[in-house]
């Protein structure tokens, strides 16, 4: 019966069930023709050692390339090459050399992954990022207004005092330069 009060109620506690499982599904399956990233890249580092990046993904043919792209900020993309025998399940680690200053300290690395398999078909895997801080130390952070001091030793004064120390000199090289200060 169309009018009957069973079916006024199923359709929205259906409409209600369906919207529930889809937020319940995992956010990290990427899938385009074929290629299917089953778990979110993942990456973690070793301060100015190396940083290791992680994949699993599938295809119905063999996955035959897979790039890991990465940059820091706004700098220019950086491209590695994963090395794996062909399969139509990967799942990788590359892991990079951070040895000769490839990344700056403090920045932010935004990284994914460009897949392709024997059929021609490519995935990129949506954009990650990961906070590149010297984690060899326990940093604490002062700050005022657009200046940021980050220390690991000393004590809140101390920091007080590094912080008056740069929003002076940033008043200082403002002037000589005749330059607006920074906003951040």
């Amino acid at each position: 019966m169309p009018n009957s009060p069973t079916s006024d109620i199923r359709h929205p506690i259906f409409l209600v069930a369906f919207i529930l499982a889809l937020t319940l599904l995992p956010h990290n399956i990427v899938r385009a023709d074929g290629i299917t990233v089953t778990t979110t890249s993942e990456a973690d580092y070793a301060f100015a050692q190396q940083m290791t990046f992680h994949i699993t993904a599938q295809s119905d043919a063999d996955i035959k390339s897979a790039v890991v792209v990465f940059r820091s900020g706004n700098g220019p993309e950086r491209r590695a090459q994963a090395t794996f025998e062909l399969s139509k399940t990967i799942d990788i680690t590359h892991v990079l050399r951070l040895t000769g200053n490839v990344l700056p300290p403090f920045s932010q690395v935004t990284y994914w992954w460009e897949l392709s398999d024997a059929a021609g078909r490519k995935q990129n895997t949506l954009p990650q990022t990961i906070e590149y801080r010297d984690n060899r130390f326990a940093w604490q952070e002062a700050a005022e207004g657009n200046v940021h001091v980050l220390y690991y030793a000393g004590d809140v004064a101390y920091a007080q005092s590094a912080l008056s120390v740069a929003r002076a000199a940033l008043v200082r090289v403002n002037e000589e330069l005749a330059a607006p200060l920074p906003l951040v």
